[in-house]
């Protein structure tokens, strides 16, 4: 549940910033989107909640259903939101990924 709320809030601001026009709040939503990745790969493989593959696997999972709903946007001849998203999803999967790593390797 927290992955899906996670993925949903850093797509829609990112989404609500390309719309409005807003370089600097497209950067906020992806250096707010990094930050809340690491800190749930590093929470999450700290706390055992989950193993580092299928923690990946699921945020992956998360992001490829994101990308594919974005791609909806080439029908109006817009291709942004697909590169966005697809870009996104890769920075904050290799982000959580970090975090993932640097949290199960961390004393208890």
């Amino acid at each position: 549940m927290v992955y899906d709320i996670t993925v949903l809030a850093i797509a829609g601001s990112a989404l609500f910033s390309m719309f409005a026009g807003s370089d600097a709040g497209l950067n906020a939503a992806g250096g707010l989107g990094a930050v809340a990745s690491f800190a749930l790969g590093y929470t999450s493989l700290r706390r055992r909640l989950i193993a580092l593959g299928p923690g990946v696997v699921r945020y992956t999972r998360l992001w490829v259903g994101m990308t594919a709903v974005s791609s909806l946007s080439l029908i109006n001849n817009k291709w942004e939101p697909l590169v966005l998203f697809a870009t996104a999803g890769i920075a904050m999967t290799l982000v959580y990924t970090l975090g993932g790593w640097l949290g199960s390797r961390s004393p208890e």
